[in-house]
């Protein structure tokens, strides 16, 4: 008989995290998942007292600080049925989730996100370690079935359990209760948490063959979603595949980091330990049935422990940053940093060790004389001055725009205006405002949609969805006073797709050109002489009738139809039937005029947008006389000085209750929506919005902090209001990144490229003339087929390129001027590559010219071509030129930043640069003062008086800023990175605290700019789909605090190694492995030989990794580790008792007598 499984106690050396904040924030992770059998027959009400609770896992994204708020404890049993589900939920709002479930996503609030992968036994490993592109590209291998599953209860008290199956979710959606699927919620009696029970039948989440036995498997995550308290959306992740490469943003993407899940055969286990993300493991046993945690020893001091004692006083509470140095003046340890101290006298230790990577400990420096030395301040923050780029009360939240697409379609009822946009993700594109222009309500169909086609009436606003990355294509309708979703009463659902209208007919359309309501009806038209009738309140159709070359449609008053044909002429249809007649013909002055938009007044007036050569509106009578002209007949300039009388690019007309005509301009800089009065023809207002997604392209005037650069325009911020308006247009070849630059004379530059991630795009340099107005004077460019870079400056002030104003080099510069920012210090040198490409001279017209010839090669790491990546260039030079900063290795999980002197070529010191870039973010950890997570680039420099020196700031993918100084302090980060620690200001006032808010939207606020004035005081450019301008305070209260002297002599580098083993130790603690039953084939490979439950992975450094496996069978125990060693098989031993202390070998101890002491030192009797 088979012996029960033994439970082996293995002590591993894994990662160690020290850090000067004063409490941690480590996350849950939980390692694979027991599925119990149902101890007998399961009741869905929400109540536990049917299950076996033995065996479950707790996720909490901070166990330190918010276990018991934002938590849940998610368990699982079986039987032949189907699959149960239980989660007990710590949360301060339980079931607050403010959408609705007929078309909002759940994960915006209160939800259980699960998702499972099923597949043959011999199919299930490869089919959870797909390929990236297998998961882009590919659906669901044969027999295999990848679902999404999102439960909750909305705001109207309706719930769902929402399935999407396959690994791309293109296989297939389904309501899971109408499929058999049972769910039930009960609120704590506390209200301070909710328990949600489910039924999920195994045919939902498997294909046929699939067998639920005793020992089979599957692979599971979990994605608990919160509602924060103070406002916003908190999300965990959790249950994760052993051996590392988890990813906790894109985990619905990711299957090879789901965990294994094993239906047992036995219920009422031994409750498996709490697993953390440090490795740590805590004690769980039943109480009342349920199990708890025992969390003593959580708590652990972040004060640096050692032994070399370091004292220094305050006058003030403040944040301290302290360095150790060697002699040659580079930097040794960074030992605080912007540690938070109360006024008095403080002693701080250090432990001889080199400064810490995230939860790994530095090596031992050598023996030999050192100095230190640190920095304090009260306290360094950001007042809002302004925003650009979008017309809304604020410059966060719900914003005037959308970020992926221009205005391009609007439609007005007596009370409320509606605006769509053909893109939108981070700012929804579909918009309610009052005359007035304030937002009333937006929305978004899924992730990532438009609103390209809108119309509205009768309480309902109906509006064309053309992405469908996220949801289906289609018209999805909306509550006209809520923006709350509602259904087609006969489909059932949000969304009148086309294939409603069609079927599965061969060319049917793809899209409507244009869409109206009224009378009960909904129009659209087609490209196929057609314009279609369905009942807008069921959604089927009603007739058809012919129309040439139809597209924009609207309803008149009286029910007739009134429908644009062939770009250049109206036609009215009753509204319950019948030919059509001309109501009015367009009056075109040029053969590129056409007619893109058409409106109906409360008279019967038509208006006729009209582009091409000409941008106006043309405004008919209700007999059709006329036309009179609405805006300049030419419309604006592309560019040059901003003129608010001149449209653009018109793609939607409305006119409100008030008598004002909207006009939707689809244009990109700026995006604009515009408004005159529909009778008189006079201008009324402007709005804007939004930025491109994550504010990208944006830069503050040195000279001017209330001007700024954003969506191709230059803006000027109202300092009372905080709002900008628009001077002008520089640029429509599109800006990725922008710097401003200084030139000789006073004279004011601006550098911009259309490239975003370092696509080697052209840079280009205007000059600032006045108001709106500049002139391009250089374009630095790469010429890919000749391999060279091209140099143009102009110099006879045409702003036309001239052969002899041309020059052209060999491309060895091994990188490029335009990153992920734009790497240019404000005298225009650029840095970036491995050279330093500064200015050489001016010509007659002011141009600056850039002789490669002079290009000074930088100083810097061995892998520096290697730095950067994902779009980020290699380096940084400060401002007065005295040094570079390099960046990380991208994707790496420990990496660094590294100075360099220029003039000596020195390394003054390094920095750790954690989970670098945008993936490497996905595998970071909680945020702790100090902790660089997610690196984009280097976004500028500054140059402060004494004791400060130059700067550098390091924004990242995890929503906070860093600052590093020239002597490697960290001094201080911007914006708040924590979700529990975030506070939007309650309104948005010039002055307001920004401090505690994300630089936008968090992740993903891939924009931003730095900038200092002549006064030497700092500006920041962030936002997400607006381009916050900011002021950095607190700045000026820099102080040096007095330092000191330090030895470590021979003997101290010995204990410092100590403390380092000592530290790794105490760090992962004991962790367990529940060995399974298996015969290994030993064929060298461990992943094919030992069951991935077998599996455990330990590292003292990134170069010294090791995985190891366990199994059983009845002939014994099998043993099996991968070692990745950049020196493999080299052992110095001369006996074999020595091979352990002198290279490589591998270990295995075992205890076996449960009555000895577990943490016993040495060997036990027997």
């Amino acid at each position: 008989m088979p012996r029960p499984t033994p439970a082996l106690s293995l002590i591993a050396l894994l990662l160690f995290a020290t850090c000067t904040a004063r409490l941690a924030a480590t996350e849950t992770e939980n390692i694979d998942m027991h599925i119990l059998p149902a101890p007998g027959p399961v009741t869905v009400d929400g109540a536990s007292d049917d299950w076996d609770l033995s065996s479950g896992v707790f996720a909490c994204g901070d166990v330190e600080n918010a276990r018991d708020s934002y938590g849940v404890w998610l368990h699982a049993m079986w039987d032949a049925r189907g699959l149960y589900l239980f989660a007990r939920w710590r949360d301060l709002t339980p079931l607050s989730n403010p959408g609705s479930i007929k078309g909002d996503y759940g994960f915006n609030g209160d939800c259980l996100q699960v998702r499972l992968l099923t597949a043959p036994p011999a199919a299930l490993a490869a089919a959870a370690a797909p390929a990236p592109q297998e998961v882009r590209d590919q659906d669901d291998p044969p027999g295999c079935r990848t679902t999404h599953l999102s439960c909750w209860r909305d705001r109207d008290g309706f719930d769902t359990i929402n399935v999407s199956w396959g690994r791309r979710f293109k296989e297939g959606v389904c309501e899971g209760r109408e499929r058999g699927g049972l769910q039930a919620f009960r609120v704590h009696a506390d209200k301070r948490g909710y328990d949600q029970e489910l039924f999920i039948p195994w045919a939902l989440v498997t294909r046929d063959g699939w067998q639920p036995v005793a020992g089979a498997r599957l692979c599971m995550t979990a994605e608990p979603n919160f509602n924060i308290a103070g406002g916003g959306r908190l999300t965990i992740k959790d249950i994760f595949k052993g051996g590392g490469g988890l990813d906790r943003v894109f985990t619905f993407t990711a299957p090879n980091s789901w965990g294994f899940a094993t239906l047992e055969g036995a219920g009422h286990r031994a409750p498996r330990a709490q697993r953390l993300s440090d490795g740590r493991e805590f004690p769980v046993r039943l109480v009342d049935g349920l199990p708890a945690v025992d969390w003593t020893g959580l708590a652990r001091s972040r004060e640096p422990e050692g032994f070399k004692p370091l004292r220094f006083t305050l006058d003030a509470d403040g944040y301290v940053s302290l360095n150790i140095f060697r002699a040659d003046g580079s930097v040794a340890r960074q030992l605080l940093a912007s540690a938070f101290y109360q006024k008095g006298e403080h002693e701080v230790r250090w432990d001889g060790l080199g400064t810490m990577s995230v939860r790994t400990p530095g090596q031992p420096l050598s023996a030999g004389a050192y100095t230190w030395g640190a920095l304090w301040h009260p306290g360094i923050g950001l007042r809002l001055r302004g925003w650009a780029a979008s017309s809304s009360d604020a410059p966060w939240g719900d914003v005037w725009g959308a970020d992926h697409g221009n205005p391009i379609a609007c439609a007005a009822d007596g009370e409320r205006i509606y605006v769509g946009w053909n893109g939108g993700e981070g700012a929804k594109p579909l918009l309610a405002c009052d005359p007035a222009g304030h937002i009333l309500w937006k929305q978004i169909r899924g992730g990532l949609a438009s609103a390209s086609l809108v119309a509205c009436a009768d309480g309902t606003v109906y509006a064309w969805n053309d992405i469908g990355q996220y949801a289906t294509r289609g018209i999805y309708r909306v509550d006209a006073r809520t923006g709350a979703y509602s259904e087609w009463s006969a489909l059932k659902r949000t969304d009148l797709t086309m294939a409603d209208l069609w079927g599965a007919e061969s060319g049917a359309p793809e899209r409507p050109n244009g869409i109206a309501a009224g009378g009960g009806r909904l129009y659209l038209s087609f490209d196929r002489d057609l314009v279609v009738a369905v009942d807008a309140r069921t959604g089927l159709e009603v007739r058809r009738f012919a129309v040439r070359k139809p597209s924009a449609l609207q309803v008149g008053r009286d029910g007739r139809v009134y429908v644009l044909s062939e770009s250049a002429r109206v036609l009215v249809f009753p509204a319950d039937g019948g030919d059509g007649a001309v109501a009015a013909s367009a009056r075109l002055a040029a053969k590129e005029d056409w007619v893109s938009a058409l409106a109906v007044g409360p008279g019967g007036e038509i208006y006729l947008g009209i582009r091409g050569a000409h941008h106006h509106v043309q405004a008919f009578a209700a007999d059709g006389s006329g036309p009179r002209t609405i805006g300049r007949p030419e419309g604006r300039a592309m560019l040059g000085p901003w003129d608010r009388e001149g449209m653009l690019a018109i793609s939607g007309l409305a006119v409100d209750g008030t008598g004002q005509l909207w006009v939707a301009e689809d244009d990109a800089a700026p995006r604009r929506v515009s408004v005159w009065d529909a009778a008189g023809g006079t201008f009324r207002a402007e709005y804007f919005g939004a930025a491109s997604y994550g504010a990208i392209g944006g830069a503050i005037n040195p000279r001017d902090p209330y001007l700024m650069i954003g969506q191709g325009c230059e803006w000027r911020i109202d300092a009372a209001t905080g709002r900008a308006t628009c001077l002008g247009v520089v640029t429509r070849d599109g800006v990725g990144a922008a710097r401003f630059g200084s030139g000789p004379d006073g004279r004011l530059y601006l550098a911009v490229t259309p490239g975003f991630l370092g696509d080697g795009a052209p840079v280009r340099i205007f000059e600032r003339l006045g108001d709106g107005v500049w002139k391009l004077r250089t374009k630095i460019s790469r010429d890919d087929h000749t391999k060279q870079v091209v140099v143009w400056a102009d110099a006879n002030d045409d702003g036309l390129e001239q052969p002899d104003e041309v020059q052209a080099w060999p491309d060895r510069l091994e990188g490029w001027l335009q990153g992920w920012y734009m790497p240019m210090t404000p005298d225009l040198a650029f840095c970036g590559s491995m050279y330093q490409v500064a200015v050489t001279g001016w010509t007659a017209c002011h141009a600056p010219r850039y002789d490669l010839d002079q290009a000074h090669r930088l100083p810097g790491p061995e892998d520096g071509r290697l730095r950067g990546g994902m779009g980020a260039q290699h380096n940084h030079g400060s401002v007065d030129g005295r040094f570079v900063l390099w960046n990380g290795l991208y994707g790496e999980d420990h990496t660094t930043l590294e100075c360099f002197d220029v003039a000596s070529g020195q390394r003054m010191w390094t920095y750790p640069s954690n989970f670098t870039g945008v993936h490497g973010s996905h595998r970071a950890v909680a945020p702790e003062v100090g902790m660089i997570r997610g690196a984009y680039d280097i976004v500028g420099a500054a140059k402060l008086p004494a004791p400060v020196g130059n700067v550098w700031v390091v924004p990242t993918n995890k929503g906070e800023w860093h600052v590093l100084t020239e002597q490697g302090y960290y001094l201080t980060h911007f914006f708040e990175g924590d979700a529990m620690k975030v506070a939007w200001p309650a309104k948005a006032t010039p002055g307001v605290d920004v401090s505690h808010c994300p630089p936008g939207a968090g992740e993903e606020a891939f924009g931003g700019a730095l900038v200092q004035g002549a006064d030497g005081a700092i500006s920041l450019q962030a936002g997400h789909a607006s381009f916050w301008n900011l002021a950095v305070t607190g700045l000026e209260d820099i102080k040096a605090l007095p330092g000191g002297t330090l030895a470590l002599s021979a003997e101290d580098v010995e204990v410092a190694g100590a403390y380092r083993r000592r530290s790794l130790e105490l760090a992962e603690g004991a962790r367990h492995l529940a060995v399974p039953h298996a015969t290994p084939a030993f064929t060298g490979d461990l992943a094919h030989d030992f069951p991935a439950a077998a599996v455990v992975a330990f590292s003292r450094q990134d170069n010294a990794k090791v995985r190891a496996a366990l199994a059983w069978d009845t002939a014994g125990l099998h043993a099996g580790w991968e070692v990745q060693d950049d020196t493999p098989w080299v052992n110095g031993a001369d006996a074999a008792e020595f091979m352990y202390a002198r290279g490589d070998t591998v270990d295995l101890q075992l205890g076996t007598d449960p009555a000895l002491p577990p943490g016993r030192g040495e060997a036990g009797s027997g």
